[in-house]
């Protein structure tokens, strides 16, 4: 009874085609790169010992906790901050004008105010 009340999509092999989506292409790329990033990061990181945090987590008994948080946290950051900048960098095709700042803004002029004292 709940099924029924809920929208269920088909799922198909052509539902989940990357290649015909390109807005889904999109996110997917940027986001693996954006997390490939956050790894690295980590992995730097842990490599140069900064901080003095590889040695820490070695020592510590729950260090795989603090490796694991970290990670999560810096895939997510880098994650979102690459595909976010993707999807702004993004111009549509019928996005012709070069001006920034929405429509009519075209050139600033002074305008005369007067001041009081």
């Amino acid at each position: 009874m709940l099924r029924s009340a809920l929208y269920f999509p088909e799922t198909s092999p052509e539902a989940f085609d990357l290649s015909r989506d390109p807005l889904h292409r999109l996110l997917v790329v940027n986001l693996l790169s954006g997390a490939l990033i956050g790894v690295l990061f980590v992995a730097g990181l842990l490599w140069t010992d900064a901080y003095g945090l590889r040695s820490l987590m070695l020592r510590d008994s729950e260090g795989i906790v603090a490796l694991l948080a970290l990670t999560v946290g810096s895939v997510i950051t880098s994650a979102s901050v690459v595909a976010g900048s993707a999807i702004m960098m993004n111009r549509k095709s019928d996005d012709d004008d070069d001006h920034r700042g929405g429509p009519g803004i075209h050139e600033l002029v002074p305008v005369k105010s007067r001041a009081r004292s």
